[in-house]
């Protein structure tokens, strides 16, 4: 089939030529600033010892997991298995989410097969528990423009999946733990009055958003509780002004003036020191959204299919044998009608593969998606010697294939289906990539086409998820 075909194909799937401006304008985007009356969330877990604390922002709005009354099991359902319970909870979030089926399992049984989004969702849910996270569901709509502030509260979503896939290395967190010489007791009984009261102090300390700081845990580190330490963080959009707003409250904290100068408030209890932070990313969620799959743009990319193609003037490799479950973009983007365009015209962005490190949860967070298992960020020397000092940022890395090249880091996932068979699964997400944002690299890293090094995070899309059934050789040596 000639390249000509293949634009004719994926036309028939997703014609990205014309974009809704009144769809796009009704997703509202999120607040960029907190009022009073919008306190965040709080869920606390307490001890007599310590309390470990979730702080989500106000607009954090998951679907509640339905009660094990309206959940009809499946026939094959171990109420003993960690696997099943998490399974049929991610399921029935979903579901609940959705409407599209009912919490009965047994006459709407899950199918667990490669062109089901709800085997895309449980393939998720596995990814996303690897990496710490929780997954969580919400009727509500956003804009993938807001992927980047979302995530600095701690809520991701799959605009920004690929920087959760490679531990958010561009939004980070600047973790602190403050003593304090307050009664441990005293606080416990009105904790989330004293989180609150701490998380204003010290937005308004050094100028930012209160959604901007988390508070972890509070423990006593003292036998007679009169010494507690307060483990929070301070993220934002940026790795730089993160780094800014903790060096300054680094500054103020380790005088006794702070004391002074906050009098009125929790901080006049702070012990003075130069307390030090780590950067790191923490995130708490991947929220999905009813909005984000588009089934009716899903592609089987059977054998037969055209090889190649053009987007945004470079080639396009399809990716054969997989199964795509389209992400429904165009009203994410409002501000951009061109880049997933498919006429290979000015505006376009092209196509690249992300994938996920053949590894446990700490080796995904380390590795990421091609960095070469010798050395991090292995073309990074390279890019700079290409283009420059806005190449040294710690680069994101994409393949031009997906078999041969992303599918090389993607690891395999079990589903099991209510008929109680067993698939495994590998994941590989399709993305559109701004042009003039990276460096094209040839080596180990990929076997097939090249390794693309982005250097700008919100130069990369996601556009579809791809699935594929691994194949498994039995007892006789045939896979099936």
């Amino acid at each position: 089939m000639s390249m000509t075909s293949a634009t004719e194909i994926e036309k028939s799937s997703r014609d990205t030529s014309v974009s809704s401006s009144s769809a796009a304008s009704c997703v509202p985007s999120v607040p960029i600033a907190t009022t009073a009356q919008e306190r965040p969330k709080i869920e606390m877990k307490i001890t007599e010892t310590s309390a470990k604390i979730d702080v989500t922002p106000a607009w954090f709005d998951p679907v509640s997991l339905p009660k094990p009354n309206q959940i009809r099991f499946p026939p094959d359902y171990d109420k003993t298995s960690a696997t099943d319970f998490r399974k049929v909870n991610c399921l029935a979030t979903y579901r609940s989410m959705t409407k599209e089926k009912s919490l009965d399992f047994i006459n709407h049984p899950f199918q667990g097969t490669v062109d089901d989004t709800e085997t895309l969702v449980v393939v998720l849910d596995q990814l996303i528990d690897q990496l710490g996270i929780g997954l969580s569901f919400s009727k509500s709509q956003f804009n993938y423009n807001d992927s980047d502030y979302r995530t600095a509260c701690g809520i991701g979503d799959l605009g920004s999946i690929h920087s959760i896939i490679t531990s958010g290395d561009n939004i980070k967190t600047a973790k602190f733990q403050f003593h304090f010489d307050l009664n441990y007791h005293d606080i416990a009984s009105n904790l989330k009055d004293f989180i609150l009261r701490f998380i204003n102090a010290i937005a308004n300390v050094i100028k930012c958003d209160p959604q901007f700081i988390r508070v972890f845990a509070i423990e006593n580190v003292t036998p007679k509780n009169n010494n507690i330490s307060v483990n929070f963080g301070i993220t934002t959009r940026s790795e730089t002004e993160t780094n800014s707003l903790a060096k300054q409250l680094q500054d103020k904290v380790s005088t006794q003036s702070i004391r002074e100068q906050e009098a009125a408030d929790v901080l006049r209890h702070i012990i003075p020191d130069r307390y030090e932070y780590t950067l790191e990313p923490v995130l708490v969620h991947l929220q999905l959204q009813k909005s984000d799959f588009e089934p009716k743009y899903n592609i089987d990319y059977k054998e037969g299919h055209p090889l190649e193609d053009r987007r945004g003037g470079r080639p396009y490799y399809l990716p054969i044998s997989w199964y795509r479950h389209a992400l429904k973009v165009e009203d994410k983007y409002p501000q951009d009608k061109l880049w997933l365009g498919m006429k290979n015209t000015a505006g376009e962005w092209s196509v690249a593969y992300h994938g996920t490190h053949n590894s446990a949860a700490k080796g995904i967070t380390q590795d990421g998606l091609l960095y070469s298992k010798s050395k991090k960020d292995a073309y990074k020397r390279g890019a700079i010697q290409i283009v420059g000092s806005k190449a040294d940022v710690k680069g994101i890395y994409l393949a031009t294939h997906c078999e041969g090249g992303a599918a090389k880091y993607a690891p395999s996932f079990p589903v099991k289906n209510d008929n109680g068979k067993m698939t495994k699964y590998k994941m590989v997400f399709q993305c559109r990539v701004e042009p003039g944002k990276y460096t094209e690299h040839v080596g180990p890293a990929v076997d097939v086409g090249k390794a693309l090094r982005v250097f700008d995070e919100k130069a990369i899309r996601p556009y579809g998820i791809l699935l594929k059934e691994e194949k498994v050789a039995s007892d006789d040596g045939i896979l099936s």
